[in-house]
């Protein structure tokens, strides 16, 4: 294993791989496939097990070459970094954000706003990375919470709106400080019959506190009258029955402890805390897509646009649509960013 190239492998690594496919798994088994995603990371765990089993001398390449699969197949915080990234497979819905994320980068790296992600792209040069980071696309630090999970890199751009209202040669905000939420905890006076006795505007701003909300991708889709039109995708791992079995239910009437039901609840509240966050009055900016991106698997025609189309609009009066991706477009774009 001594010189081992991936690069230069490539051909050796698909004939291997169609071997192990034909003497283990199914026509149909992937990682790639939602419903058959655990049975064949089991199938792998095990193949990795037997191999540990059955070889005799073991190198240090072995051991290097073990321990990487080992960490992708059962998945791990980075060790000896407290930064919470997280290297391998963890289930389904995190390999379709990938996909999303890379197929986005690759198709719309030019009206990307803001993106929750770190992938790394073979052809992406990033400046503010350290050498062994350079590929990936996080080019600014995320604010790490109190957990420390979480992409810690995120990618955002800088927008044309001034940080200072008052003051339109004060430098611009990224797209990540529109992305925020903030509260004033400083007491303050509010006339209704006459806002000129208002004390709002006297308050200096040193109890506020900020939420900034993360949304896995902000699209610009153009500019109208200075108003930055924008898209905001969420990407879910969910059937589209998920949605057409809640969209006509009411918030109220929804059982607290069916965790079905929470989550619906929840990805609603957390897409109208983007929008809210975004459409702030002095942002200059409108949400005209609000999505769910689901994956779906068109057998029989393209889909126009090409990433998907629009299955549910508005769903709840929220504004918010569901899109179904295609899946196997975004998978191929995704397999030969990997090769």
């Amino acid at each position: 294993m001594t010189g081992f190239s991936l690069n230069e492998s490539h051909q050796d690594i698909r004939f291997l791989a169609q071997h192990f496919q034909d003497d283990y798994l199914t026509s149909n088994q992937s990682i790639f496939d939602k419903d058959t995603f655990g049975e064949t990371i089991s199938i792998l765990k095990e193949a990795l097990d037997n191999i540990d089993k059955n070889t005799y001398y073991k190198d240090a390449d072995y051991w290097g070459l073990y321990e990487a699969i080992e960490t992708f197949l059962y998945g791990e915080i980075t060790p000896n970094q407290n930064d919470g990234e997280f290297w391998g497979i963890r289930g389904f819905s995190y390999v379709w954000e990938d996909m999303c994320s890379t197929y986005f980068f690759k198709e719309y790296l030019d009206h990307i706003c803001y993106a929750d992600t770190d992938i790394p792209l073979k052809n992406y040069y990033n400046r503010e990375r350290q050498r062994e980071k350079v590929h990936r696309v996080g080019n600014h630090e995320a604010y790490k919470g109190t957990n420390g999970y979480g992409n810690q890199w995120i990618y955002r751009t800088i927008s044309d709106i001034p940080s200072d209202k008052n003051n339109k040669q004060s430098s611009c905000l990224g797209w990540n400080e529109l992305l925020c939420i903030e509260l004033d905890t400083q007491e303050a006076t509010f006339v209704y019959s006459n806002n000129k006795y208002s004390t709002l505007d006297r308050r200096n701003g040193t109890k506020k506190m900020h939420r900034y909300p993360r949304p896995d991708l902000v699209l610009l889709k153009g500019k109208h009258k200075g108003i930055c039109e924008v898209q905001i995708f969420d990407y879910k791992d969910v059937s589209l029955d998920f949605y057409l079995t809640n969209q006509n239910l009411k918030f109220d009437l929804i059982d607290p402890t069916d965790p079905k039901y929470k989550k619906y609840k929840i990805d609603i509240i957390k897409s109208l805390t983007y929008e809210f966050a975004l459409q702030q009055e002095r942002h200059h900016v409108k949400v005209v897509d609000n999505v769910f991106f689901i994956p779906w698997w068109y057998y029989d025609r393209k889909p126009h646009p090409i990433y998907g189309e629009t299955e549910l609009k508005d769903i709840q009066g929220k504004g918010i649509d569901v899109i179904k991706g295609n899946f196997f477009m975004i998978q191929q774009i995704y397999l030969e960013e990997s090769l």
